[in-house]
């Protein structure tokens, strides 16, 4: 991972970020088992970000993007995608108390010889600020997903159903809306500061694992059904004694398959997450996590086809737990070491319908900062 920044003068200078990504996959069985999975997957990232003040009242933001997708696999074949994007973002201060955004993104998808897909996002923000302590938004932004290569050609048997390729699946498209505030106030001197939004975001096309065949148990990615998913958010932070991190955050939503008119499938009405911040000392700080998400309302019947206990779907409750420690002042190296254990409590439950997520985890990072 490269991220580097370069100034032209005070007024303009460019961001450079770039990335690869490698994963190999396998088991051990032989390769006539229909069960066998081997998969190398390479990702290449590229992004060049320009920022110009062009006087004293407008921001201008621009730049492009280069993804780079490369599958070598028995269970999708071999397949290059290519997404090029194209953006710019302008805000405009001149008006008192108000701070208006707007641009646009242009994005090219191409996957190996599948004719390729050209999309324009554009997005309008409004900020408000009346006050220090308040502020007042509102945005209408459009957006745009690609097909992932697993969507479009995965092509596997899998706890006894069959996976169907799909070359002819198109991007989901997307518009979203919001409106919030946020406002800092102290209760016994004790600061808070509170996020509240209002939001929908209406899909077209949306990728969801779908049966084309109502009395077989094949699957088969497609685009499937306009959606619509409306909620609210909530997020409050405060240190408690002056030391103490705490935020909390609930996004309660309503996610509706506007073709079925049904709850959406696989989706869940309530997040709740936790966090907790303790420093110990200069260097060292323990973080604690609470995420809370309630159990999915909606499933495909079908899938009992292939899968026991369908309904055997809970409320999830998991714990991570991590230890952080900066040895900068203590060995002027800039070296961290996060110590984390994740599910701390051992918590069972599916992330997906007859998948089961990750139990206890106990993980140690490195992470050295070049100067």
């Amino acid at each position: 991972m490269f991220d580097g920044k370069y100034l032209f003068d005070e007024n303009n200078f460019l961001i450079i970020k770039s990335g690869a990504f490698f994963t190999s996959m396998t088991n051990n069985l032989s390769l006539d088992n229909t069960e066998v999975r081997k998969s190398d997957a390479l990702s290449l990232n590229n992004d060049f970000q320009f920022s110009s003040k062009l006087d004293k009242t407008f921001f201008l933001t621009y730049g492009f993007n280069i993804a780079n997708n490369k599958v070598r696999s028995i269970t999708f074949k071999d397949h290059d995608q290519s997404i090029f994007s194209f953006y710019t973002q302008g805000e405009y201060s001149g008006i008192d108390k108000l701070n208006i955004t707007f641009g646009a993104r242009l994005d090219k998808e191409q996957t190996d010889a599948i004719s390729s897909k050209l999309v324009v996002s554009p997005k309008l923000g409004l900020s408000y600020k009346p006050s220090n302590k308040l502020n007042l938004r509102a945005s209408v932004g459009a957006g745009f997903r690609a097909p992932v290569i697993a969507e479009r050609f995965s092509s596997v048997k899998f706890l006894g159903f069959l996976v169907r390729p799909d070359s002819t699946l198109r991007p989901e498209k997307s518009t979203s809306y919001e409106i919030g505030t946020n406002y800092e106030f102290k209760i016994l001197n004790t600061p808070i500061y509170l996020d509240l939004a209002l939001f929908q975001n209406d899909l077209i096309d949306l990728i969801d694992p779908d049966f084309p065949d109502k009395t077989k148990a094949e699957v088969q990615f497609r685009n499937i059904t306009k959606a619509r998913i409306r909620g609210l958010e909530i997020n409050i932070k405060t240190f408690l004694f002056d030391f103490l991190g705490l935020e909390t955050g609930l996004t309660a939503m309503e996610p509706r398959d506007l073709d079925l008119n049904q709850t959406l499938k696989y989706r869940s009405k309530f997040v709740w997450t936790n966090k907790l911040l303790l420093p110990l000392s200069n260097n060292l700080q323990v973080q604690a996590d609470y995420r809370f998400k309630a159990r999915n309302e909606t499933i495909d019947d079908r899938l009992a086809f292939g899968i026991k206990d369908t309904e055997a779907r809970v409320d999830v409750h998991v714990v991570d737990l991590r230890l952080i420690y900066k040895a900068q002042n203590d060995f002027n190296m800039p070296i961290s070491f996060i110590f984390s254990c994740n599910n701390l409590l051992n918590y069972y439950y599916t992330e997906l319908v007859g998948n089961m997520a990750s139990t206890r985890f106990l993980n140690l990072q490195i992470d050295y900062k070049l100067n």
